[in-house]
């Protein structure tokens, strides 16, 4: 039996998604707010429910997008965390956040291999546990490099910790869902290297 959507090309559907991609834009916050209401949340629920403790005593967390032309900026020193979304994984896929601390102040950079201007070969160069990482099945990877933990936030999202950090953000996690890590990995983070976003 045939079905429509098997009459495209995987290219072509690529290429459709892509224009989507293109064409959209942020939803503003009046948009965001009804968006919750039809899901039954309320702007309260939102922001202060009890399945975020631990993730809820931050301020607005500022990420800086970047490109290729950025790459040779960031040093591998200053890197402390890396989330990595595999190119099919829930969410963002393709969305790289890079986690960076120099003297007090913590910075975090978001770009999309995917999707977006950047090479994950360029910014391996920099950011050398990538050149050994492997993403399996199921969240079993292989390559982790020394110095460096992994752990897995599900469908296809990673999340590789500077050793150095790593205890003290499992201790903040505690017994937290892979998804509800995946919700507050970036609050957790700032938080443990003491530094504000």
């Amino acid at each position: 039996m045939d079905y429509p959507w098997n009459t495209k090309s995987v290219e072509q559907m690529v290429e459709e998604m892509n224009m989507a991609l293109r064409e959209s834009r942020p939803m503003s916050e009046q948009e965001k707010i009804e968006s919750d209401a039809e899901f039954g949340y309320t702007p309260d629920e939102t922001s202060d429910s009890e399945d975020s403790e631990g993730c809820d005593d931050m301020d607005e967390i500022k990420v800086s997008n970047i490109g290729n032309k950025d790459i040779p900026k960031l040093k591998n020193d200053d890197i402390m965390a890396v989330a990595l979304a595999e190119s099919g994984a829930m969410g963002e896929a393709g969305a790289l956040n890079i986690i960076c601390k120099k003297r007090s102040k913590v910075k975090i950079y978001h770009a999309n291999y995917c999707f977006d201007d950047f090479d994950l070969d360029k910014f391996a160069q920099v950011f050398t546990p990538l050149k050994t990482f492997d993403c399996g099945v199921f969240g079993n990877v292989s390559g982790v490099a020394e110095g460096w933990v992994h752990i897995y936030m599900g469908m296809g999202n990673h999340l590789l910790l500077r050793d150095t950090i790593a205890g003290a953000f499992k201790a903040e996690v505690g017994e937290k869902s892979e998804a509800e890590i995946y919700g507050c990995y970036m609050e957790v983070a700032v938080k443990v290297l003491g530094g504000e976003a």
